[in-house]
């Protein structure tokens, strides 16, 4: 009796839960008022009952699984808490657009089908693919556009015209986010940590540029003729975390010979599929990116 007066008096330490503090008083109320009756029962003046005389076994059962009770729901009190901090909200995802960079005429005049005559064809691709993620309800604010800039400043001083300032026209334009990058670590970078990942995750990855079956080449006969010296490899896809992605994202690659070794390896290192190409693909300038043989495919 001693001990549960002192229970209830001295309090417990920690926060006590609604629910606990309830079965706590509701328990060692009865106890009281089990204890302090048998008190009062066994004075001489007043006889006890025959059957505390004699208690049965199922009143002495009924009494300790009472008591039993009581003191488990007050080690549950003194537990140190536990509480886990609230997870973050989930805010709306965000859509991704890489743009490589186009060549130069002095390495591609000599070809039998030079490339990039036209030096905007990544940026026009991507800009057709912006209007469609606006006209399906895509927030602006929600679309991160990253660009190979060293590629348009050379292309720039060959054609004698500001192509970073056009690009960025573009981005006023659409109110997107535009992000020139220089090296492709900044790649990295943006797609694992250039939002809080844990709450903005990635619904759409889409690349726009040169590229073989093995890797992105950023400035594809642009420093060097017919060669990259600014490339992703397949075999750097395991620096891009997994859990970026949302579930259901959509990835794709836009240029040549992805669907050959690229998407295979890009879906065992982060689990999502990355629809490409089998064999070459044309730049349009009206339309998104074609299969330019008969026999290609896009496919993952």
């Amino acid at each position: 009796m001693n001990l549960l007066k002192r229970m209830r008096t001295t309090g417990l330490r920690g926060e006590r839960s609604g629910v606990f503090s309830a079965i706590v008083r509701a328990i060692s109320k009865t106890a009281m008022h089990v204890l302090e009756r048998q008190r009062r029962w066994r004075t001489p003046r007043i006889p006890p009952p025959a059957f505390f005389d004699c208690p049965s076994p199922t009143r002495r059962r009924s009494f300790g699984s009472a008591c039993f009770v009581l003191l488990f729901a007050l080690t549950l009190q003194t537990l140190p808490s536990r509480a886990q901090p609230p997870s973050a909200p989930a805010l709306e995802p965000e859509y991704v657009i890489l743009s490589g960079g186009p060549s130069l005429m002095k390495w591609e005049h000599w070809k039998q089908q030079p490339h990039d005559l036209w030096w905007m064809n990544f940026i026009q691709a991507a800009r057709l693919r912006i209007q469609e993620m606006l006209a399906n309800g895509v927030p602006p604010e929600r679309i991160a556009w990253l660009v190979y800039a060293p590629s348009y400043r050379t292309r720039g001083a060959q054609d004698r015209r500001n192509y970073i300032a056009d690009i960025a026209t573009l981005r006023d334009t659409y109110r997107v986010r535009l992000k020139f990058f220089e090296h492709t670590s900044e790649v990295f970078d943006y797609l694992n940590k250039g939002k809080p990942r844990n709450q903005v995750k990635i619904a759409d990855f889409e690349y726009f540029g040169h590229s073989n079956r093995a890797c992105w080449m950023f400035d594809y006969s642009n420093n060097i003729d017919s060669a990259s010296k600014a490339w992703l490899h397949d075999n750097q896809f395991d620096r891009i975390e997994p859990a970026i992605f949302a579930k259901d994202a959509w990835v794709k690659s836009w240029g040549c010979h992805t669907a050959e070794e690229m998407s295979q390896k890009f879906r065992k290192a982060t689990g999502i599929r990355m629809w490409g190409a089998t064999g070459r693909t044309q730049y349009n300038t009206e339309t998104l990116p074609s299969l330019a043989s008969a026999d290609g495919r896009w496919r993952y």
